[in-house]
């Protein structure tokens, strides 16, 4: 029997659950790409990688979620 471990935070944990997963760079769909499968001990480590197919551009979980943010979010005041 095989395990799975996918360690993530809050912020990209809603980013995987409810963001449509779209290209920083171009807007366009992004297609999740197996990358980052590691044995560690008893577990294999997934990550969590998406492709674009436009840019040819390949994006970890943690920079979508980071550049998902808005410059209007830092200019409140």
């Amino acid at each position: 029997m095989t395990s799975y471990e996918i360690e993530f935070s809050a912020k990209e944990l809603s980013y995987f659950l409810f963001r449509e997963k779209r290209c920083p760079s171009c807007e366009e769909m992004l297609q999740r790409a197996e990358l980052g499968k590691g044995y560690v001990g008893s577990v294999n480590k997934l990550g969590i990688y998406y492709r674009c197919s436009t840019c040819n551009e390949t994006y970890s979980l943690t920079d979508l979620s980071e550049k998902g943010k808005t410059d209007t979010d830092t200019s409140r005041g």
